[in-house]
């Protein structure tokens, strides 16, 4: 079977999973009833799997041929390598959190409406992923909002559940706002919606329309994925149910970096709003790893640290580091959606400022290594290495467990190292290029990052350090505030 062939089969088998799983939302229990439910649901989680693993299959073929990989469109939508990884990522991680709320909902009066709507918001999410136009994009840009929000607000008797449902529906109506405002920006300038050929015709644009575009796509980024300061709905919605958490923290919070994925022609035109997404996602990842540090619920620490997972991704996107922001979506997506489905069978902690500080030297020094390239001139490849390794030393500390911390972090930056080089040429990237001004302002971020760490983790007795300590856990009570501004 050709290489071509295959991706037409894959994007066929992707349009009509989604479909069944839209047909299944739809009738719900009311119709087939709650057992035929269960079944269908269960058939469609391994058919789920089934497609993860084919779109897998087209990887390793594209990767063995080492030719451009093919693309394949059809009714607005396109399969390529970058689809290929995110439909296998969508797949695997829904099919996994259908198997899983079959039994987490047993007996629920409500288990056959609650795996209704999240068949429907797989097969709005599988559909995003491989939007070719600005049309499939925008329309499933919002449908994942909206069928998201009804599993948001599952159990309504629940104020804090309510509250945090309505904040994240407020702020992706201005994402849904700004992504929309920057896709007709789009057709004006180019006047086609097929985004490939938006970036073919993007370099005949005006430079202030791409930097106006640009900005409108990162505001839509950083308000999808839960950024500092809008963050504070993903620490709240730990009341809905935990398959809910799953899919949001593994699959839909992902949105942002997915969109500058596809806009990379985009993002790359402009650097004012490069090193405004800098700027953004360094706060993010600072304060989001260091609060995730001051946490004693397990549930807390996790989603503190998808605010800072997603500050890595998008800083990778603005770096230029495509490859690597994909390699983290992946590896995010797998290992946060365990942590939540898992999470029941742990208990909550002292926060780890008692931890080892082993895992906060091979960080020093990697920053230390990056700052000496960074004068010599040769830096791409030192500042990707910090950001892997800092990425690394957050997921460890994430799992509070008494690791060597040191070994572990070494093997997750291999691992990112080697995951980074393969999905980099299934996509033909080029080698980091980054600016010197970008590449000083994120190794003193990540600088500030290890001094941070350092502190919580050896002095945590220390009077100021107390007290930050108490600003951390509360999140700089940014959140309190939007709180008493979004009262429904």
């Amino acid at each position: 079977m050709s290489v071509a062939l295959l991706a037409g089969l894959c994007l066929g088998l992707c349009v009509g999973l989604a479909l069944f799983h839209v047909a299944i939302g739809a009738v719900g229990v009311r119709v087939v009833g709650l057992r035929t439910l269960r079944r269908l649901s269960t058939g469609l989680s391994l058919a789920g799997f089934a497609v993860g693993l084919i779109a897998l299959v087209y990887l390793a073929i594209v990767w063995i041929n080492g030719a451009a990989p093919p693309e394949t469109q059809w009714l607005g939508l396109r399969f390529d390598a970058t689809g290929a990884a995110l439909v296998a990522m969508v797949t695997l991680v829904g099919g996994a959190v259908l198997r899983f709320s079959q039994n987490y909902l047993d007996g629920d009066a409500r288990q056959g409406a609650f795996l209704g709507g999240l068949h429907l918001t797989l097969a709005t999410v599988i559909l995003f992923v491989l939007s070719a136009n600005l049309l499939t994009f925008a329309l499933g840009w919002v449908a994942m909002s909206l069928t998201l929000h009804k599993l948001l607000v599952f159990y309504p008797d629940r104020p804090a559940a309510r509250l945090a449902a309505h904040k994240k529906f407020l702020l992706a109506r201005l994402s849904d706002a700004a992504l929309l405002l920057a896709f007709l920006c789009l057709y004006r300038i180019t006047g086609s919606l097929d985004m490939a050929d938006i970036a073919a015709r993007l370099p005949a644009a005006a430079p202030f329309d791409v930097t106006l575009v640009a900005l409108l796509l990162v505001v839509a980024a950083v308000l999808k994925s839960a950024q500092f300061p809008v963050h504070g709905w993903l620490i709240e919605v730990m009341e809905t149910p935990t398959p809910v958490s799953a899919l949001l923290h593994a699959g839909v919070v992902n949105a942002g970096g997915v969109l500058l994925l596809r806009f990379s022609d985009v993002l790359m035109q402009s650097p004012l709003a490069q090193g405004l997404l800098v700027l953004l996602a360094l706060g993010s990842i600072i304060v989001g790893s260091l609060a995730m540090m001051a946490q004693n619920s397990v549930k807390a620490a996790l989603a503190w640290s998808t605010v800072a997972q997603m500050g890595f991704m998008l800083l990778q996107c603005a770096l230029g580091a495509f490859g690597a922001a994909l390699f983290h979506i992946l590896a995010h997506a797998a290992y946060k959606a365990n942590a939540f489905l898992s999470a029941g069978t742990l208990s909550d902690k002292k926060p780890v400022q008692e931890r080892s500080v082993a895992a906060l030297f091979p960080l020093a020094a990697l920053a230390g290594l990056s700052l000496t390239l960074l004068v010599t001139g040769t830096l791409s490849a030192s500042l990707l290495v910090t950001l892997l390794a800092a990425m690394g030393v957050v997921t460890v500390l994430e799992a509070r467990r008494p690791l060597i911390l040191t070994v572990v972090t070494a093997g997750m930056v291999a691992l990112a190292l080697l995951g980074h080089g393969v999905i980099e040429r299934l996509l033909g990237e080029a080698s980091l290029s980054v600016s010197p001004l970008l590449a000083t302002v994120t190794v003193a971020g990540m600088v500030m990052l290890c001094i941070g760490q350092w502190l919580a983790m050896s002095a945590p007795r220390w009077p100021p350090v107390m007290a930050l300590y108490v600003h951390l856990k509360n999140g700089f009570y940014i959140n309190s505030w939007l709180n008493r501004s979004a009262q429904p």
